[in-house]
């Protein structure tokens, strides 16, 4: 019986060693990465809408926000609560419109004609690219981090820091839906946050 118990004990010890070990599966995050963006890099037609603040030291503003994308042209809605104003911005890479209660104005890029008219340099042309997680090709990308899954975290282009606090499934991927932007190098010092509600594809 001793024996027996022995030769037992052995067979069990044997089959212990050689049940084998699965290693833990890795994300190659950067692989990851390059196979998104080029998914991102692929959307030419989009929508969002969804609500945006803007907090500088002495002032804060939010509004709602719609957002269409066709090519390189779009038209952006943005929209006070309370009746306070509304305005509205079309524009391509040659020429931008904005249009208020109080009239029209135009100029050959977005940022310049915010700043003109509310004071504030908006990054309106990187914005195109960083809501859809994406930094902005025609910007130097100073600093990325990618999360766990491959997307982007947070990146620094121009004086932008902006992370992507949340991502939602939008269809075959990921798109963010809540961004936080932060300018301390901008005069008035600027920050903007960002919450999509409904993203619309249209590839």
């Amino acid at each position: 019986m001793k024996n027996l118990l022995l030769v037992s004990l052995a067979l069990v010890l044997c089959a212990c060693e050689v049940i084998p070990t699965q290693p833990p599966q890795t994300i190659d995050t950067e692989q990851s990465w390059r196979a998104r963006q080029q998914a991102l890099s692929a959307l030419s037609a989009w929508g969002l809408s969804g609500r945006i603040a803007i907090q500088t030291p002495t002032e804060g503003w939010h509004a709602s926000l719609t957002w269409e994308q066709q090519g390189e042209a779009y038209a952006i809605q943005l929209s006070s609560p309370l009746g306070q104003g509304a305005l509205q911005l079309n524009g391509d890479p040659s020429h931008v419109i904005l249009r208020t209660s109080e009239g029209e104005d135009s100029a050959q890029d977005p940022e310049a004609l915010l700043e003109r008219q509310l004071g504030w340099r908006l990054p309106v042309s990187g914005l195109r690219y960083w809501v859809l997680g994406l930094p902005d090709p025609n910007m130097p990308l100073e600093h990325k981090d990618l999360d766990g899954l491959g997307r982007l975290a947070r990146i620094r282009q121009s004086g932008w820091d902006i992370e992507f606090r949340r991502y939602v499934s939008a269809g075959s991927v990921d798109l963010p839906d809540k961004l936080f932007l932060n300018n301390s190098s901008a005069e008035p010092h600027l920050e903007v946050r960002l919450a999509v509600e409904h993203w619309e594809l249209n590839h």
